[in-house]
């Protein structure tokens, strides 16, 4: 059984995700070390709020989470404002799409496509290619 990356600063002291996945695994990485060095450097310095919403849905869709925009903001520390235009920016380049979310069916969910699934696991698949080398 493989370790599973968990993050003691989340309140709620659970993994980032429950997978064997090494793809995964590696997502779940990132998206930590970026929160760690945010943690220590001021964000400016890497805003890359495009990048880190990626991450985020990639490891938090592993888990069966249906992630809104302001719970992706939550997640990666950015503005819901910020998220919201970086979601649009992905939508049209085909990497997330927006979906009806909550009571009145706003588009307030996000979620990856198939094409961001298939570019994030190349990424992944070839990051972890290099580190094993």
């Amino acid at each position: 059984m493989h370790p599973v990356i968990k993050d003691p600063e989340r309140a709620d002291s659970e993994p980032i995700a429950h997978s064997e996945n090494r793809l995964l695994r590696r997502a779940e990485f990132l998206l930590l070390c970026r929160r760690r060095r945010m943690e220590i450097f001021d964000r400016s310095m890497f805003d890359e709020t495009a990048w880190d919403g990626l991450l985020a849905l990639y490891v938090e869709e592993a888990a069966g989470r249906t992630v809104t925009v302001a719970r992706l903001a939550g997640l990666i520390g950015a503005r819901i404002a910020l998220v919201q235009r970086w979601a649009e920016y992905l939508e049209e380049q085909e990497m997330v799409i927006r979906k009806p979310h909550g009571v009145e069916g706003r588009a307030g969910a996000v979620a990856l496509t198939a094409k961001a699934h298939r570019d994030l696991d190349l990424y992944f698949s070839r990051t972890l290619a290099f580190a094993s080398e």
